[in-house]
C-alpha cells in the first residue's frame, strides 16, 4: 500500500487555510473528494477535489448566474493571495478553480468547487425536481459528499481494481483524448463489474471483473445504477434514459454522458484491451 502521508498533509494544509482565513463567504462544510477522497488514487497521480459547502450560497441565486462563478472568482482570488499560483490547469470557469501546488516533493492536482449546503439527499432531490434537465447539470457537484460515502462502502479489494483501470485510462487516453472517461466513471464501472462477478462467481478474481467489466460496457442500452441513497421508483422523473450509469449519489446524474470526454463509442472500441490482473502502475 502507497504511502499517502505527504499528499494528505498537502490537502490538509490547503483546507486549514480554507477555513482560517477566507473570509468572502461562510464555509459550512469542506469535503474531501476525487481520488484521493475516494481511496482510488493512481500512485504517483495525485488529485483531490475539495467541494466548499456554504448557507451563503443560495441554489436558486446559482440558476439565476447559470453557475457558481460569482464564487469562483472569490476562490481563484483568494488561492493566488495566498498560495501564490497565477497559472491554472487547465483554468477557473464558472464550475471550478483548478490548480497544482507542490508539497514537500508531492506534486498535487486540485480543483476547488462550491456548492449550497444540503442537510440531507431528499432535500437535493426534491429541489433537483423543480429544475430542467439542463438546469440539473449545474448542481451535480452537490452530490460529492454522499460520491464519498459511497465508496466508504467499497472494499479494498474493488478499489485496487480501480486503481489498475485508471492506470489503463491513463495509458490509453491523454488529457484531452475523445473519449477519456473520468476517474468517477472508470471507479462506477469497476464497483458493478466487481459486484456481478461476486454474485455470479465463488471466489471471483480480477479476469471475472475483466470480463463483467467489458460485457457490460459493450451490452447496448445498459442500466447501471445502485439505490443506497434512494429508490429508482422513487425519482423515476429524475433519471437519464439509457444507456445509462446513474450516479449512486444522484438520480439525474448519468455519469455515462457526464463522465466521458466527447464520443463514448472510443472506450467501447478498445475496452477488450484493459486486464485488472495487470499492475501497470
Amino acid at each position: 500500500m502507497e504511502d499517502l502521508t505527504k499528499p494528505r498533509a498537502a490537502v490538509d494544509q490547503i483546507v486549514s487555510r480554507l477555513e482560517t482565513r477566507f473570509r468572502n463567504f461562510n464555509i459550512s462544510e469542506i469535503v474531501k473528494a476525487g481520488s484521493l477522497g475516494h481511496g482510488t488514487v493512481v500512485p504517483g497521480h495525485y488529485d483531490i477535489d475539495l467541494v466548499l459547502y456554504s448557507r451563503d450560497i443560495s441554489a436558486r441565486v446559482v440558476c439565476s448566474y447559470n453557475g457558481f462563478g460569482n464564487w469562483t472568482s472569490q476562490l481563484k482570488e483568494f488561492i493566488e493571495r495566498e498560495f501564490g499560483i497565477t497559472s491554472y490547469t487547465p483554468g477557473y470557469n464558472n464550475r471550478s478553480v483548478q490548480f497544482k501546488c507542490s508539497y514537500k516533493g508531492v506534486n498535487l492536482s486540485v480543483d476547488l468547487l462550491v456548492s449550497p449546503f444540503w442537510s440531507n439527499p431528499r432535500e437535493f432531490y426534491q429541489f433537483l425536481e423543480s429544475l430542467s434537465r439542463e438546469r440539473r447539470d449545474i448542481f451535480t457537484v452537490c452530490a460529492s459528499k454522499w460520491q464519498i460515502e459511497f465508496f466508504k462502502r467499497v472494499d479494498s479489494q474493488a478499489k485496487e481494481y480501480i486503481r489498475r483501470a485508471k492506470a489503463w485510462r491513463n495509458k490509453y487516453f491523454g488529457a484531452d483524448v475523445p473519449g477519456r472517461p473520468s476517474s468517477y466513471l472508470m471507479s462506477l464501472l469497476v464497483v458493478k463489474a466487481y459486484e456481478t462477478a461476486n454474485r455470479r462467481y465463488y471466489g471471483a478474481g480480477p479476469r471475472e471483473v475483466t470480463t463483467e467489466l467489458m460485457s457490460l460496457v459493450k451490452t447496448p442500452l445498459f442500466d447501471v445504477y445502485w439505490e443506497d441513497f434512494y429508490k429508482l421508483a422513487e425519482y423515476s422523473n429524475l433519471l437519464p434514459a439509457r444507456p445509462r450509469v446513474v450516479d449512486p449519489a444522484n438520480p439525474a446524474n448519468n455519469v455515462w454522458e457526464s463522465g466521458i470526454r466527447g464520443d463514448a463509442s472510443v472506450l467501447v472500441s478498445i475496452i477488450h484491451t484493459i486486464d485488472l490482473s495487470q499492475v501497470n502502475y
